[in-house]
């Protein structure tokens, strides 16, 4: 397997590989909001955007925690293998 050791070398290629998957993620989040806006609206109606902003929030929090652990796991296995 391979093991990074992010305390050496050049910091920037390694953050950037770090950070991508969490900035990706968040694209991904957006565009499932911006569907999910637009359906709302306009098939639903105005009263039901109340909801739709409201869960927005809550969801978005729960997946990034949910995408945190992921990575996190992920990393673990790469870096420390059995």
């Amino acid at each position: 397997m391979l093991q990074q050791d992010l305390t050496t070398g050049n910091i920037t290629s390694k953050l950037w590989m770090f950070a991508l998957p969490l900035m990706l993620g968040n694209v991904m989040q957006q565009f499932y909001n911006l569907a999910d806006t637009w359906i709302v609206g306009r098939y639903i109606g105005s009263d039901a955007m109340a909801a739709v902003g409201i869960k927005g929030t809550a969801e978005a929090t729960t997946i990034s925690w949910y995408i945190s652990g992921v990575g996190l796991m992920i990393y673990y296995h790469i870096c420390y293998p059995s």
